[in-house]
């Protein structure tokens, strides 16, 4: 099913949501990726804020020691304590990407993202968590940043 960006906008996408990423997207050329969407008020923003998710939670702390950043800016989840999320997670919290309802449609109707939960299935306190990692977080643009206030 096709959407256009106003029905992404206004309809699918919100704070909370998981986005799942095919190579060559964003977050990289090589595995499918899931997101979770941060930024407070998608539908008046026009974007997306989206923050990466992996299981390689030890290389991503050790990406945050060897460059000195906030310890916060790494938030991990056990696996299984969050909905779809199995294994052991980490969100990069430095490095969120903005994505356009033009770019987001234009992967949806490829087949390139797929939106796994509108509702948030991530717990407010991780999503929060998460929230205040981007804000901490030195490599993180203030225009990105404004976004999640």
């Amino acid at each position: 099913m096709e959407f256009s960006p106003e029905q992404l906008r206004k309809a699918l996408v919100t704070t909370g949501s998981l986005i799942r990423f095919e190579p060559g997207t964003v977050f990289g050329n090589t595995n499918p990726h899931i997101g979770v969407v941060v930024n407070s008020d998608v539908e008046a923003q026009q974007v997306v804020v989206v923050v990466c998710a992996s299981s390689k939670v030890e290389k991503l702390r050790n990406y945050a020691t060897v460059r000195n950043l906030p310890t916060g800016t790494i938030v991990s989840i056990t696996g299984g304590t969050q909905a779809h999320f199995g294994q052991d997670t980490a969100f990069n919290c430095n490095n969120p990407e903005v994505i356009t309802f033009d770019t987001l449609s234009i992967w949806q109707n490829q087949n390139s993202v797929e939106l796994i939960s509108r509702n948030n299935v991530i717990d407010n306190a991780v999503l929060n968590e998460i929230r205040a990692g981007v804000m901490i977080s030195d490599l993180v643009e203030d225009t990105v940043k404004d976004k999640l206030t």
